[in-house]
């Protein structure tokens, strides 16, 4: 019996160990929702590509 409860530890700590691995980061590929009020000459940039989002695609409101 002794056996067996220590394989079961054994396998408990093994698998919790192994749940502790670094997480997936996650990604949106939808992009952002940014409340803020827009004012002026305003340019949104695509912090990857460095990009400038066009102005029609920018929603105020």
């Amino acid at each position: 019996m002794k056996i067996i409860s220590t394989t079961f530890s054994f396998l408990i700590i093994t698998l919790f160990l192994q749940a502790q691995n670094a997480p997936q980061e996650i990604v949106d590929p939808k992009g952002a929702i940014i409340i803020a009020q827009l004012e002026g000459d305003v340019t949104i940039t695509n912090n990857t590509t460095g990009d400038a989002l066009p102005a029609d695609r920018v929603k105020s409101g």
